[in-house]
């Protein structure tokens, strides 16, 4: 049972961003699917750091975008992902010290925050840079 599942919606007109952003989904359907079907937690840790390198690597790319377009919102986006990546190792330190489990509630929130940074924050970055 996915989660997110990539919807055409998310579509932000940029085709590297909207393909990183397609893997971020898979890899959070992947979490989802093995919470669903309680495949433990070493299954869980390493679809977790996937979901985290990749989340790294995607902001990574949209900032050095950013810097090189002179982008004008840069300071409030990049706050935006050092928000989540905050949230996430928060959560990633937890998960590793056996304080907290993965939950289908827990991924449904960074599913809404995803969701709604690809639709809010992403999209105003793809109308804001020349075409790729």
């Amino acid at each position: 049972m996915a989660l997110t599942g990539w919807k055409d919606r998310l579509i932000v007109g940029h085709s590297k961003i909207d393909a990183d952003h397609r893997k971020l989904v898979d890899i959070l359907d992947q979490l989802e699917d093995a919470v669903v079907n309680h495949m433990g937690l070493e299954t869980y840790g390493k679809v977790l750091n996937e979901l985290i390198a990749s989340t790294w690597a995607h902001f990574a790319y949209e900032e050095q975008l950013m810097a090189m377009h002179h982008y004008p919102q840069t300071e409030q986006h990049k706050r935006e992902h050092t928000s989540l990546l905050h949230e996430i190792d928060v959560f990633k330190t937890r998960f590793d010290s056996h304080a907290i489990t993965l939950s289908s509630a827990q991924l449904k929130v960074l599913e809404e925050w995803l969701t709604l940074h690809f639709m809010v924050a992403d999209k105003a970055l793809a109308a804001g840079i020349p075409a790729n």
